[in-house]
């Protein structure tokens, strides 16, 4: 797990980063705060090297999205850079992102560098 305000390694073992590619599983935790869910969903929909599969809602497991990698990348630590989100837990296949709710309204989301590749 890391969490963007505990400042935690990348990777445990011999501090070497985590690489996704393929089909990853989104698991989106949020506390009722639809608006950062969007806009955390707008900012997927524009990074390059990803294409977001589908989308899935139920009371049980909230929201789920499946996106797929077109490129071999460290999609936790990518994820880490977009201000709406403070926590990822993370395995090879699935991810579960928990959004920061505390954030001030903005116009616009506003989206790291590595984003814009």
């Amino acid at each position: 797990m890391i969490n963007k305000d505990k400042k935690s390694p990348p990777n445990k073992k011999n501090n070497r980063r985590d690489i996704y590619q393929g089909n990853i599983r989104l698991k989106i935790e949020s506390e009722e705060n639809h608006i950062e869910v969007s806009r955390f969903c707008d900012i997927l929909k524009n990074f390059n090297s990803l294409r977001i599969l589908s989308y899935n809602w139920s009371e049980k497991e909230g929201l789920n999205i499946i996106i797929s990698l077109r490129d071999s990348i460290p999609l936790d630590e990518i994820l880490l850079q977009i201000p709406q989100v403070k926590i990822v837990d993370s395995n090879k296949k699935s991810m579960t992102v928990v959004l920061n709710t505390n954030l001030l309204e903005t116009s616009k989301p506003a989206i790291g560098e590595a984003l814009a590749a």
